[in-house]
């Protein structure tokens, strides 16, 4: 009797493959893009947080003394957080596609959080890519 697998034995492993990929392939990309939101959103917090830290520890700024004073809003860019020493140059948006060596770091980007006040809450809002 000869040893082996049978050509139908073989396709029939290979469809079943095929189902198991077509099935399961939605689901890896649909975990992926949630993945790449949650890292942007935890991304932005960082941005957003630090910027509160800036707030809270530069009090002698005219900025900072409008805005917890008179209620009026401020820019805070991202090269004065790096400078801070609040968050690092190096950092990378996940929602920025990088290019091959993975140079898009967040120095070279156009990133802000604008600081109002809210009644007696200061909000801080992301601006960038």
């Amino acid at each position: 009797m000869k040893k082996g697998f049978t050509l139908v034995e073989l396709l029939g492993i290979l469809m079943i493959l095929g189902v198991i990929t077509l099935i399961a392939a939605p689901a890896i990309v649909s975990t992926n893009k949630k993945s790449i939101d949650n890292d942007y959103v935890e991304f932005k917090k960082t941005i957003e947080n630090a910027a509160e830290v800036y707030v809270e520890t530069h009090l002698d700024d005219i900025d900072v003394i409008n805005l917890k004073n008179n209620g009026s809003s401020m820019d805070i860019d991202v090269s004065t957080l790096i400078s801070s020493g609040l968050i690092n140059g190096g950092m990378k948006n996940p929602n920025v596609k990088q290019d091959v060596n993975g140079n898009e770091k967040i120095a070279n980007q156009q990133i802000s959080v604008t600081a109002s006040k809210e009644g007696n809450v200061i909000k801080y809002t992301y601006s960038g890519p």
